[in-house]
């Protein structure tokens, strides 16, 4: 099983690409991480999560877009290290790979990923866990460990 995950400020979206024992959420963080912890729990699978992760490069020049740009990055590795944590280590031995969207995107603009991965969700963001899980299909060698990632910056 793949499971897209998108994290912004605070809030967290994630979907499972099965039709199986289909899951998703989109909201607050807290909330988003325990409904992943209960999914994850009900599945027998180990699961392969795909997380897309800031980037190490920044070329914003506005200082006000790139000050929010710095407040998401450091919350969206935080939070990339937490559920790296919690779903490799402590109490699953699923897989966390990660992207920055500059390595899985391919090169396509959102509405071109969505209609080339047939994203169907109601929103943009679980569209976007649906592209990630399809992309990874494709493409695995455009994701790498977590760990890996961190010790390459």
């Amino acid at each position: 099983m793949i499971i897209g995950v998108d994290c912004d400020l605070r809030e967290i979206t994630w979907k499972a690409d099965t039709t199986v024992f289909p899951g998703e959420y989109q909201g607050a963080a807290a909330p988003g991480i325990a409904a992943l912890v209960h999914y994850l729990g009900s599945e027998e699978l180990p699961a392969t999560i795909l997380y897309e992760i800031a980037g190490a490069v920044d070329y914003t020049d506005n200082k006000g877009a790139a000050h929010n740009k710095r407040r998401w990055t450091i919350y969206n590795v935080a939070m990339a290290a937490r559920l790296h944590e919690l779903f490799t280590a402590k109490l699953f031995k699923h897989t966390m790979l990660v992207a920055p969207s500059s390595a899985w995107t391919g090169g396509y603009t959102e509405k071109q990923r969505h209609l080339l991965y047939k994203c169907t969700a109601s929103t943009h963001d679980l569209r976007e866990c649906e592209a990630m899980a399809r992309s990874y299909r494709r493409h695995p060698d455009k994701w790498t460990p977590f760990n890996l990632y961190i010790e390459n910056l």
